[in-house]
């Protein structure tokens, strides 16, 4: 039986990172369509501008705030695995 007591930080930080690089990318692309219907049924704004500014918003956002996370998280779990044990 093997016992984790030590997670990377930055490891962690990485695969969360990507993780939520790729949901924030599904994410923003639904967005992109969503925002670019009103400009095809005829609406006079400029066709997609909001929606390309919210692809790489939900894209980058989501990659961001997804380290953070990980990083926060590695670092919580290293915290409470040296007092009370690991996994």
């Amino acid at each position: 039986m093997v016992t984790v007591t030590k997670i990377g930080a930055k490891s962690m930080a990485k695969m969360f990172g990507v993780t939520y690089l790729i949901m924030g990318l599904i994410f923003g692309v639904f967005m992109f369509i969503i925002s670019i219907v009103p400009s095809l049924a005829g609406e006079p704004e400029l066709p997609g501008s909001d929606g390309i500014i919210l692809f790489f918003v939900f894209t980058f956002g989501y990659g961001i705030l997804g380290w953070i996370g990980g990083y926060a998280f590695a670092w919580m779990y290293n915290l409470v695995a040296k007092h009370f044990g690991g996994i």
